[in-house]
């Protein structure tokens, strides 16, 4: 069973930080940036998206009801076809800083409880679809739930995730609170692996409920999220994958390596230099290495499209950066 790890961050509002997005960035796969309705604003929205790109994370929406002052997470009643506009509204604004820096959307996450409400309400849960369809990406959710229901119904792509921080009911829904407290490391890491393994997590009355795990969560405004991604990240690193997102291809190379006047030989002493092993076939995915080149946390930063790829065995000339 193969995973990723995802973050909710930019969470920040004018001189005001939430979370250590800097030190969380590097350790994640998956930036849910927030939109502006419960927290950033143009500002942090840019900045976070800047930080995603230059630690090689893809970026997804994370769009809220309009509550910035209970930071999203206090239920509302909102008709669907304005709590559509609401969405794409959100979601239209982070479009544009990604174009900006050259990126794309790669998924869509909705926050606090837009998301919880989503798992129970159909009309909800089809508010959201009415928005991501046209921007047509995957939608994360929460297993056996009916957002889970509604969105493959609507043909989209699911992908259903684990809470490292967050306690589980006894019908394996979120237990949603206006603040977090802290979580030990050691349990919420070995909480992962058994979603991984077995599929399952003990609710916080101590009852068996079954989970999902495509994607385990880590929230940027835990107290101790970096101890608590990192814990996560060293215990699930055997099942994390990169390919679990089909448009990851579609994006440019982040990086800090320059690859000049290449050609066929030169391509395989760039691939041998850095002692890539790659886990996917030619098509400008992610990819991991074992060897040089290395971060702290195991993961390559030399990251190339398909289209550079062609350009470097016909001889050409390529600059990134």
């Amino acid at each position: 069973m193969a995973t990723v790890i995802n973050c909710d961050m930019g969470e920040g509002y004018g001189i005001y930080r939430l979370g250590e997005d800097e030190k969380l960035m590097p350790i994640i796969d998956l930036a849910n940036i927030a939109c502006g309705f419960h927290g950033s604003d143009p500002n942090h929205m840019r900045k976070t998206v800047q930080l995603a790109k230059e630690n090689g994370v893809q970026v997804g929406a994370h769009p809220s009801f309009p509550d910035r002052q209970g930071f999203g997470r206090r239920p509302m009643v909102i008709e669907r076809e304005e709590l559509t506009n609401i969405i794409i509204y959100q979601i239209g604004a982070l479009n544009g800083f990604l174009a900006a820096e050259g990126l794309q959307l790669n998924h869509i996450k909705p926050h606090g409880a837009l998301y919880g409400m989503a798992a129970r309400d159909e009309d909800v849960a089809n508010a959201i679809c009415d928005a991501v369809e046209i921007f047509g990406v995957p939608l994360l959710g929460m297993k056996n739930t009916v957002h889970e229901k509604v969105y493959r119904q609507r043909g989209f792509k699911f992908l259903a995730e684990y809470y490292a921080d967050l306690e589980y009911d006894d019908d394996g829904g979120l237990i949603i609170t206006r603040e977090h407290d802290p979580v030990n490391p050691e349990v919420a890491a070995a909480r992962c692996l058994r979603a991984i393994e077995e599929g399952k997590t003990e609710s916080i009355n101590g009852n068996e409920v079954e989970v999902g795990s495509d994607c385990i969560c880590v929230h940027s405004d835990t107290p101790n999220a970096v101890d608590v991604a990192l814990a996560v990240r060293n215990a699930v690193q055997p099942y994390l994958s990169s390919d679990a997102w089909p448009r990851l291809e579609n994006n440019k190379f982040w990086g800090n390596k320059y690859v000049e006047s290449a050609n066929c030989f030169s391509l395989a002493r760039y691939f041998l230099s850095s002692s890539i092993s790659w886990w996917t076939s030619l098509q400008g995915r992610r990819r991991y290495c074992c060897g040089w080149g290395h971060d702290r946390i195991g993961r390559s930063h030399e990251i190339i499209s398909r289209s550079e790829i062609w350009q470097i065995w016909n001889g050409r000339q390529i600059s990134r950066g």
